[in-house]
């Protein structure tokens, strides 16, 4: 597989003009830093399957790891070339073979494996997420997704979707052959059953996030021996898998 980003330094932020009002009565004119929305339509095959609204970083991390966490394909070495345009709008998958979706039976990625983190280890993912939000710090209109593997961070990945973190951190993972089994994702957000099954399928035994899940995301969690940690701060977290 060869990847090739023809888009280059596109901006992540804009600064916009702004009137900020007090509840004393004071009124400031501000300058903010606004996250840039783009337009994201992926092709496999020349067939249109996707338009994603996403941070433009990294986008083909971002395509990599969607079309293998939501079962579009098996494995990276389906994949002979991803492109992306020279205007960041189109992503292009050219497949080894012909476009046909694979079976989504979450069953045949079960992770069988016991895998076992501890107290320390958990809080000091914690507490590495809180220093790595580098675009979140300058828009506060971001979310993260940080890679952690044997207690040292990989990959940060953010974007204006948490689901878009997700895939890209994923990505990150399967283009660069890491042993997936010894990872943990934490996302800044709260998780839903579609984000558990995302990381099912790419085979992360471990999931934290910063809020709340709910209750399909648990229920989805233990149908597949996923860990899953909740409510991360940096004094407690919560279990539920």
């Amino acid at each position: 597989m060869y990847i090739i980003e023809q888009c280059v330094n596109m901006p992540l932020y804009k600064t916009k003009d702004c009137i900020q009002y007090m509840n004393d009565g004071n009124i400031y004119r501000k300058k903010e830093n606004i996250i840039i929305e783009n337009m994201l339509d992926i092709y496999v095959n020349k067939i249109k399957i996707k338009s994603i609204n996403c941070t433009p970083k990294e986008m083909a991390m971002l395509v990599l790891g969607y079309l293998i966490s939501t079962a579009y394909i098996k494995t990276a070495d389906k994949i002979e070339s991803l492109i992306i345009d020279e205007e960041g709008k189109r992503a292009y998958v050219t497949l080894k073979e012909d476009f046909v979706q694979i079976e989504n039976d979450l069953h045949k990625y079960i992770q069988r494996e016991t895998i076992k983190i501890s107290c320390e280890c958990a809080f000091n993912a914690i507490n590495q997420f809180a220093k790595d939000e580098l675009l979140y710090k300058f828009t506060h209109g971001t979310h993260s997704c940080l890679v952690i593997k044997e207690g040292k961070v990989e990959y940060v990945c953010e974007d204006i979707s948490r689901r878009n973190a997700l895939d890209k951190a994923l990505g990150m993972l399967i283009y660069n052959k890491i042993d997936v089994s010894k990872c943990i994702i934490y996302i800044s957000s709260r998780v839903q059953e579609d984000m558990v099954c995302k990381i099912v399928r790419c085979g992360i035994p471990i999931l934290i996030c910063k809020s709340v899940p709910t209750e399909a995301a648990i229920s989805k969690a233990k149908e597949n021996s996923i860990c899953l940690l909740c409510k991360a701060k940096d004094k407690f977290y919560q279990i539920y898998s």
